[in-house]
């Protein structure tokens, strides 16, 4: 189990070098952080799911299989080219009248639902990676703005209707 384990919890990044866009070299993750992110059992699920699925595809494809590190490759097992999802994406949008979103615009929706939920900004700056939470502030500062109204509303709604019940005022 261990192993499958680790290929779900631990999903590998594609690093872009934005010079030239193309994949960097495994042996250079190294120099990188990378950051891991804890998965809902639905998600490990659909990980799971995804992985016979591409365990099928591996023995359909026989020699032409191509190993790699990556969970998400393309049909053969090589890496997906880093604009791949980004043109994939473009494709679904305008096939469903949908406005254009970029794969990058999810993290920051993530990030946003996280905060007005109630989620502290340090776990967040964590599971977005970003070395000090003053960048996961700045970012987020009209969330956290929001987040900050919404929590005096509520702290107000329970010491008034809290006190108005119990008569202590």
């Amino acid at each position: 189990m261990s192993d499958n384990y680790d290929y779900f919890k631990r999903l590998h990044e594609c690093i872009l070098t934005k010079a030239s866009r193309e994949l960097v070299d495994a042996d250079l993750i190294e120099l990188f952080e990378i950051t891991e992110v804890d998965l809902s059992d639905e998600t490990l699920e659909l990980m799971r799911r995804y992985r016979i699925s591409q365990l099928e595809q591996r023995l359909m494809m026989g020699d032409l299989w191509q190993e790699s590190d990556f969970v998400f490759t393309r049909e053969d097992g090589s890496p997906l080219r880093p604009d791949s999802i980004t043109q994939w994406l473009a494709k679904f949008s305008r096939r469903h009248d949908l406005p254009h979103i970029n794969p990058h615009a999810f993290r920051h929706t993530a990030a946003s639902v996280l905060i007005s939920h109630g989620t502290d900004i340090v776990t967040v700056s964590k599971m977005l990676g970003h070395s000090k939470v003053s960048t996961t502030e700045d970012i987020y500062a009209h969330v956290i703005e929001e987040s900050k109204q919404q929590a005096g509303n509520l702290l107000a709604d329970i010491y008034y209707h809290g006190m108005a019940k119990t008569g202590n005022g």
